[in-house]
């Protein structure tokens, strides 16, 4: 009861317990029916204990060990979390009456589609339009949003600025956008005209720039430079830049195509597409800070908690002002403690033991695990934080495998 285990999964739990209980039981038939064993480890350990004569009080251990297997503090990370958090509720500052759910994605369904409501629904058209064609669709934008939510906190890049400032940008374009579409209304006939025409393009069917595309590109590009309210520019007026035209150009030079329509389009091109980029970057932003906050208030107003909420719970508290009360009386209750499936460990877990355990010379801690699996990500793991935790462990303390028992 007093050696912590740790894994990651019940599944695992399960079978650790059951491998246990079955060593036990081995070792406990092999001494007391003097019974024969191929075990080198066994063979050694028994040898050990009949040349110091302790047979006797031995086998009264494990039968004892075989009895309390129902008190081995084999663990999942989360069910370990809420032990602590509940049995030590004083120090880690929870209340006593926490229900623990198994699925909080609805939780987090309901704040993003709040989000979205307030963010997007009172924008005038043009913001409305560049709000959609930035961030997609509520799905679309939900997916993009998903893997900022974990317990993990991520830094997200670029620092964009606040959405609303962002938005706003799109009127610092009006000038040049206006001036574009007045001038396509006026010479956009001779335009479509130097495009249809032009000995310089490729025409083959893969290229924008085939006359059945150039018609259907057409349509898009009048319905939008017909338009009175800024909007960002559809797919097809990429067709209208020079980068463009070098992507698809023949050998052959024509010069109507250095028309100073075509050229003012393309940095125009390039301003939306940075404007689109900051855009998602300060929506993701706003949206994960207002889902955070909004979950968390629903949580506490219900008294619940998630399985990542146990995690993040239990660092917060590690680090809060009782946090070093909470750590003493878990060393008290588990002054050693075992981390199998190490590699599957994130950041937050490992700061965990590492403020329970590490530089405890009163204390054990075991973290087993295979660095090439901590490579894949698997679960969650983070190679970095392996190598951290390698890097805090003294280099006497370090053990490998030599033989691979799979």
């Amino acid at each position: 009861g007093e050696v912590l285990v740790v894994t990651f999964t019940t599944a695992a739990t399960d079978e650790l317990r059951g491998r246990i209980r079955a060593r036990l039981f081995e070792t406990l038939d092999l001494l007391e029916r003097n019974r024969q064993t191929e075990d080198d480890f066994l063979l050694a350990l028994i040898g050990r204990i009949r040349d110091k004569g302790e047979e006797d009080l031995v086998v009264k251990r494990l039968r004892l060990a075989v009895r309390a297997m129902d008190e081995a503090a084999v663990y999942t990370i989360h069910s370990f979390c809420q032990r602590a958090l509940t049995e030590f509720a004083f120090n880690s500052g929870q209340q006593f009456q926490m229900e623990v759910l198994t699925d909080d994605r609805d939780l987090w369904r309901q704040a993003v589609q709040d989000w979205w409501r307030r963010a997007g629904y009172p924008l005038d058209p043009g913001r409305a339009r560049l709000f959609r064609n930035g961030l997609g669709d509520l799905e679309a934008f939900r997916k993009l949003l998903e893997p900022l939510l974990g317990p993990q906190r991520k830094r997200l890049l670029p620092d964009a600025g606040t959405l609303d400032t962002v938005l706003t940008r799109l009127y610092d374009l009006a000038p040049d956008l206006q001036a574009l579409c007045e001038d396509w209304r006026k010479e956009g006939d001779r335009l479509k005209s130097i495009l249809f025409e032009s000995k310089a393009l490729r025409r083959e069917q893969k290229s924008p720039y085939h006359r059945d595309k150039l018609r259907l590109a057409f349509a898009a590009l009048d319905d939008w430079f017909g338009t009175d309210q800024p909007s960002p520019p559809p797919d097809p007026f990429e067709i209208l830049t020079t980068e463009c035209f070098d992507q698809h150009r023949l050998q052959k030079q024509d010069p109507e195509l250095d028309d100073p329509f075509f050229i003012r389009c393309g940095p125009l091109r390039e301003e939306f597409t940075r404007l689109k980029r900051d855009l998602r970057a300060a929506a993701l932003a706003e949206a994960e800070a207002f889902a955070r906050r909004e979950v968390r208030k629903t949580k506490q107003q219900a008294q619940l908690l998630s399985f990542d909420d146990l995690l993040t719970e239990m660092h917060d508290a590690l680090m809060r002002e009782n946090g070093d009360a909470l750590a003493g009386s878990v060393r008290g209750q588990f002054p050693v403690a075992m981390i199998d499936e190490f590699q599957d460990t994130d950041p937050v877990q490992y700061v965990i033991f590492r403020h329970l355990y590490l530089d405890r010379p009163d204390c054990g801690l075991i973290m087993n695990g295979d660095p090439k699996q901590a490579n894949n990500s698997f679960r969650g793991g983070d190679i970095y934080t392996y190598m951290q935790a390698k890097e805090d462990v003294v280099e006497a303390a370090l053990y490998t495998l030599d033989t691979n028992w799979r």
